[in-house]
């Protein structure tokens, strides 16, 4: 499988001081704030694939616009129905169509900016891309627990930081 998203966690600064949330009513309300202070903590995020090995994404921003996106992700995993991962901001601006055919998932690339993939089409193992989102929630929710040590104990942070171990 050549699509890969990850976080990366091995710049955080260990001077970093946690930070405390303002309440939150749903991840779209969170994900901004959060991101901000992952960001700030030093952790990075990352994401290749349909032909260039590394896309240019931020924390900040394009991670921001990612969590709220994974539940749905992960329960399409669980049920084997179509979802997407949409990367909006400018600048990125593509779109990853995420279906199944049996043991296999099927990954569809739009671009709507200038980049333009190589290959439109990537294929893998259920259990392979199981793997990864399973890496990258469990890394998300350590970043959540050095950043934001409060929320390492609300759901669904709570529940990615053991999801497909």
């Amino acid at each position: 499988m050549s699509f890969e998203m990850g976080i990366d966690t091995s710049k955080v600064e260990s001077s970093f001081e946690p930070r405390l949330l303002e309440p939150w009513e749903d991840l779209d309300d969170l994900a901004l704030p959060l991101c901000e202070l992952l960001d700030e903590a030093g952790v990075r995020f990352f994401v290749g694939g349909f032909g260039d090995r590394r896309w240019p994404v931020d924390v900040r921003y394009d991670l921001a616009t990612i969590i709220p996106q994974l539940p749905a992700v992960i329960d399409s995993l669980q049920s084997r129905l179509e979802a997407e991962l949409d990367f909006y901001e400018q600048g990125i601006q593509r779109t990853v169509m995420i279906d199944y055919s049996g043991d296999r998932v099927v990954l569809k690339c739009s671009s709507f900016g200038k980049w333009k993939p190589l290959w439109l089409t990537e294929e893998c193992v259920v259990e392979d891309f199981r793997g990864m989102l399973s890496r990258f929630v469990n890394r998300l929710s350590f970043a959540v627990s050095v950043a934001v040590p409060s929320l390492s104990s609300v759901d669904p942070l709570e529940r990615w930081s053991s999801w497909g171990n």
